[in-house]
């Protein structure tokens, strides 16, 4: 009888390709902003000493220019990430139920995620709306040089700090939207593998991180059938990170939801 610790080894072993798919995909995401800061500031450094009207006009639209190439940039890399964190999803599951003795990559060799679209749609309009958020701060600092109430070289430290700042909040979506790409292929998958092993479920699994929500940990191995929601705190989510839960139950969530069978002993 499949042991439930070879469906265990399984999953660790793919939730490691997915944690090095959120490492790249934030390592590109925060590169590609931080190259659009230096270049900012490289920019602004090389104007004149004394910014006339001209000059302010000059460097908002190359500051607007630079940003609105970094977020088509990183609203790519994102995408990518999403399809790579998927597609990861699908095998975690697939190797999970192999372990288990039931294959279904041999039943359903594919899987359409239509909704897979939708979050890389959003994602590229997070980041647009990232940029857009610095460029108008930019504004603010610009015209505040304008008026003579401040210096062009805390313009400069300002806006710098704007475009880290616009780094971190990246990293966050990044970690959360991916995972939420990887959650949406596993549930999509284990609907699929429903139809055909009768009795299959799902089990939410803490992600055991060392300041992980109460709410989670509470959770950890709670076991619902796979078209049921977990109970998480006073959310039902299908999956963790699912869009329809609250930001307190979903944002920056490294929890999965494995399958699970009731055949399936511990050792």
């Amino acid at each position: 009888m499949p042991k439930r610790d070879d469906v265990r080894r399984a999953r660790e072993a793919h939730n490691k390709k997915h944690r090095r798919t959120v490492e790249k995909a934030n390592g590109e995401v925060r590169a590609i902003l931080a190259r659009a800061g230096e270049e900012i500031k490289r920019k602004m450094q090389a104007a004149p000493s004394e910014w006339q009207a001209h000059h302010l006009s000059q460097i908002r639209d190359e500051v607007e220019r630079i940003l609105d190439g970094a977020g088509r940039t990183g609203g790519a890399s994102i995408a990518a990430g999403m399809s790579e964190a998927s597609r990861i999803g699908v095998a975690i599951t697939d190797q999970q139920l192999l372990a288990g003795g039931f294959n279904i990559a041999a039943r359903f060799p594919r899987l359409d995620l239509a909704q897979l679209e939708g979050l890389q749609s959003t994602m590229t309009k997070y980041m647009h709306g990232l940029t857009s958020n610095i460029i108008q701060l930019v504004d603010e600092e610009i015209q505040k040089v304008a008026v003579g109430i401040a210096a062009p070289s805390d313009a400069i430290t300002a806006i710098d700090g704007m475009v880290d700042g616009g780094r971190r909040r990246a990293k966050t979506v990044v970690r959360t939207e991916l995972g939420r790409a990887n959650s949406v292929a596993t549930q999509a998958r284990q609907e699929q593998a429903a139809a055909e092993l009768p009795g299959l479920q799902k089990e939410w699994i803490s992600s055991g991180k060392r300041f992980s929500r109460l709410t989670h940990d509470v959770a950890d191995g709670q076991v619902v059938s796979v078209d049921q929601p977990f109970h998480i705190g006073a959310d039902l989510l299908m999956f963790p990170r699912d869009p329809a839960g609250s930001p307190e139950e979903t944002i920056n969530c490294g929890c999965i939801s494995a399958p699970h069978h009731p055949t399936w002993e511990a050792e």
